[in-house]
């Protein structure tokens, strides 16, 4: 049921006159319920076109008795007109028992009553033409069915509408019936539930169980913020971005998002972002943070200097200054550019980014579109390129194959791309695995288009000269001391091509391993940490994580027959096999 559909629900339920029971409005945690009511449910009611009906909301959540539920009633509707219009929608929401004391004991008014006394009173408050918004019934300190007993009193004697707002999955609790003839073992409501739904049946006539209208909640929550920095994330490509990373992280608190939006705007503001890209990378990596941060405990800190891809996403990591801000109320205004610099060096390396390029993917299903539209999209890529820093090199072999196949069909020349890219490369790919180049994506239709696409290739990869330096290393236990000081003194040049493990052979590192001391296999474990206690997917190419799947399967494979004799030696294997794991999860 969509928010409309909703409101013209409740609507249908406050104009009927012949109803003795209440609705319920039931869903988890942070979902938007509250939202919705303040937001959506009670402007509409209060329309003239529906009626001009108007509601009394309630949070039941600390209320220990239900003769507080009456006063809170009897303060709404006997009170509600001393309140500032425009601030209307907050009152019962956001006002606590304390400032309700305080104020009845300003004015005169003495609220600790009896509760023969309260009813008095509470004969004398029209509430005809008003519904009654009970929330947080699973938060109450009031037993569940006294509410249920009070609302039904309500309901059936007075002839009030009431709609009950909860998370019911945290009300119905169940447990495991005595096994059956056949042994099987079923889950049945334990006893407390099984009284509350019985209780239930006889107060609420339906329960409408609310998902969310998560997009127009997120732009709500957007423009309520007047900011005109966040406003464009109101767009529907931009909320259908936020949805995915909600998804991608399984939460849809909005109380979280609501966090994150004012986190985002401060940090709009001191930071004094200026294109709507950098404000996009910040913005929804502080989204994916806030869903990480549990009940006001923040994470560590786990990235590298500048950023981090566990606390954001792959595609929109937390920078350090967003997270320093967030935690410690500091912000480093020296670190931003040099944040963003650093990221777009990562995506120019990352065959692995995730990442939805527009122009790339129509020419990659060129066949697909119109001419005019592969045409724009060539034009669009011709001019990108004139920035070194925009498209990642991992998709120039992709880009030169399509290139060729844009030029056979269209007739495009490609000249201007292709003198481009050497360019990018020439000035930036010093850390580029030029083995990628010599990848292509599909067949060629002709030896003419093949020799074409050769050529182009061989022109980018004549730029690289620079040989791979890994230093001297021969699977010798003896070496690895010293190996290990080279690693560490030369670690630029053993990660040139992004890449380090998957250079050496299987078999043989297996060998060393076990031919090795317990001293020498923590060294050895010391180099693999030098070069990956801090790595990223962005980092280093996929063959440096298949390899490292293979050497675990073969030191699993060599346990299986033929154990070490010496212990501490096994406990030092078992040690690389969970350094292995860790790596291979970082680089996953």
């Amino acid at each position: 049921m969509t928010n409309e559909e909703l409101n013209k629900y409740i609507l249908h339920y406050v104009k009927s006159d012949k109803t003795k029971s209440a609705k319920m409005l039931s869903g988890a945690w942070g979902i938007g319920k509250s939202y919705y009511i303040q937001n959506e449910l009670v402007p509409f009611l209060a329309k003239e076109s529906n009626g001009a009906y108007s509601c009394i909301i309630v949070s039941l959540y600390g209320l220990n008795d239900v003769t507080e539920i009456s006063k809170y009633i009897f303060f709404e509707a006997s009170f509600s007109k001393l309140i500032n219009t425009s601030k209307k929608k907050q009152v019962g929401y956001l006002t606590t028992k304390t400032v309700i004391k305080g104020i009845t004991d300003l004015i005169g008014v003495n609220l600790s009553l009896s509760e023969k006394d309260l009813n008095r009173l509470f004969s004398l408050i029209d509430l005809s033409g008003k519904l009654i918004i009970l929330e947080d019934l699973e938060r109450s300190g009031i037993s569940v069915n006294q509410v249920l007993g009070y609302v039904n009193n309500l309901v059936e004697h007075d002839n009030i509408r009431v709609l009950l707002v909860a998370n019911e999955e945290e009300i119905i609790k169940y447990q495991n019936s005595e096994p059956d003839k056949n042994s099987k073992v079923f889950k049945t409501p334990d006893e407390t539930t099984r009284i509350y739904l019985e209780t239930k049946e006889k107060t609420i006539s339906d329960t409408v169980y609310y998902c969310g209208d998560i997009r127009n909640t997120i732009k709500s929550i957007i423009l309520s913020f007047e900011n005109e920095k966040l406003n464009p994330f109101s767009e529907d490509n931009a909320l259908q971005d936020i949805k995915e990373i909600m998804g991608m992280i399984n939460n849809y608190n909005l109380r979280t998002f609501i966090f994150a939006c004012q986190k985002t705007i401060d940090i709009f503001e001191l930071a004094k972002l200026d294109t709507y890209d950098l404000r996009k990378q910040v913005f929804y990596g502080i989204i994916a943070f806030s869903y990480k941060i549990k009940q006001n405990h923040y994470p560590s800190w786990d990235g590298d200097t500048l950023f981090s891809m566990n606390l954001g996403t792959r595609s929109y990591p937390l920078f350090r200054f967003c997270y320093d801000y967030i935690r410690f109320h500091e912000l480093n205004i020296n670190l931003v550019m040099p944040s963003f610099e650093a990221y777009k060096q990562i995506l120019l390396y990352d065959k692995n980014t995730a990442r939805t390029d527009s122009d790339l993917s129509i020419i990659y299903s060129f066949y697909l579109y119109p001419e005019e539209d592969v045409l724009l999209a060539l034009q669009r890529i011709e001019n990108r390129l004139n920035d070194t820093l925009d498209i990642p090199f991992y998709e120039y072999s992709k880009i030169c194959y399509y290139l060729i196949k844009c030029n056979t069909v269209l007739g495009f020349d490609y000249s201007l791309c292709q003198e481009r890219m050497k360019h990018n490369l020439m000035t930036q790919g010093k850390s580029f695995d030029p083995e990628m180049l010599r990848w292509h994506f599909g067949d060629f239709d002709n030896d003419e288009e093949k020799e074409k696409y050769e050529s182009f290739t061989d022109s980018l990869l004549a730029i690289f000269t620079i040989e791979q330096d890994y230093g001297p290393f021969n699977y010798e236990p003896a070496e690895i001391h010293d190996y290990y000081d080279y690693v560490i003194k030369n670690e630029s040049k053993v990660v040139y091509g992004h890449r380090f493990i998957s250079k050496f052979d299987v078999q043989k590192l297996l060998n060393m391993v076990y031919q090795s001391t317990p001293c020498q296999i923590d060294e050895f474990r010391g180099i693999l940490l030098a070069i990956y206690r801090h790595a990223t997917k962005a980092q280093f190419i996929e063959d440096d994580r298949i390899f490292m799947e293979e050497l675990k399967h073969a030191i699993k494979e060599r346990i299986a027959h033929e154990e070490p004799i010496d212990r501490i030696k096994k406990l030092q294997i078992q040690y690389l096999l969970d350094n292995l794991e860790d790596f291979i999860n970082q680089l996953s």
